[in-house]
Formats: structure tokens, sequence, C-alpha cells
């Protein structure tokens, strides 16, 4: 289905849209709200988003940190905790020193693949969304009483 774009005038065929009925509608901002979770779920920072599109982008090849943090222009350390935490996240795999784009389940890659398709045009939607979440501490703080509370 095609929903307006907000930016201009003309109808733009925008993933996860569905008609006036659909249970995925768009936000104010043109992220679906099913992505919008997805987003403010697993991502803690601009760069997060980046080191994933690149390896999503660039999914036959399997990257080093130091490879990633050279391509975004980031600093090494950080790419290697954006690449930890997308391990942890189920988006990519770790092989020896070196990482690749590899979804654990097809859910999350179709999300990821959703993420991609949008990203270019709602880049600062997206980043919204994500630093109007808590912090990465206080997020893994939580997450940790969180399953804590519920292994009982």
């Amino acid at each position: 289905m095609s929903e307006r774009d907000p930016r201009t005038s003309r109808r733009a065929d925008v993933p996860g849209a569905k008609d006036r009925a659909g249970q995925n509608r768009l936000g104010q901002d043109g992220i679906p709200a099913g992505l919008r979770r997805f987003i403010g779920l697993h991502f803690v920072s601009g760069p997060h988003v980046e080191v994933l599109l690149i390896l999503w982008t660039r999914r036959d090849r399997a990257w080093t940190a130091t490879e990633v943090s050279r391509e975004l222009r980031i600093d090494a350390d950080q790419a290697g905790q954006i690449l930890t935490r997308c391990v942890r996240s189920g988006f990519v795999r770790h092989l020896d020193d070196r990482y690749r784009y590899s979804p654990r389940t097809p859910a999350i890659g179709v999300q990821v693949d959703e993420l991609a398709q949008l990203y270019p045009a709602y880049r600062l939607a997206v980043i919204s969304i994500i630093y109007a979440q808590p912090t990465a501490p206080i997020r893994d703080f939580s997450d940790a009483f969180h399953f804590r509370n519920h292994g009982r």
C-alpha cells in the first residue's frame, strides 16, 4: 500500500505500511510501529545501526573490528563493542576475529531488511527513536533485573 511521504506531496511505497484497517501503521515519523519497537530494543546509537548495515550490505564478507572502524571512521574499540552487541542481539556471527551478518532467526532478518530499506530516507527518525530510549547501561541493568525475576 502507498502511504503519503510526509516530506513531500508524493505517495511512497513504504515497507511494513498497511491500509487504514492494518495493524502495522506508520508513525508520524514514517517508521512502522513494529520496527520502532525493534529499533528501541536493539540499538543504542547511530553508529550501532551503521555498523549493522555495513555488514548487512556486504554480507558476503567477514569483517574485523578494525576494518569496520576504518570503513565507518569510528574508534576500533567502539566498533568492537558494537559488534559484540550485534552478536548478542542475534544479528551477527563471530568467527575467530571476524564478524559476518547472519541473523539468528528469519524474523530478525526481516526486521533488519526493513530497517535497511527505511534508514536512508528516515535516518533522523531512526536516530530519534534510539536516543528516546534509556541509555545502554540503564537498559543492561534493567534487562538483568528483568531476567532474574522471571527465572524464579
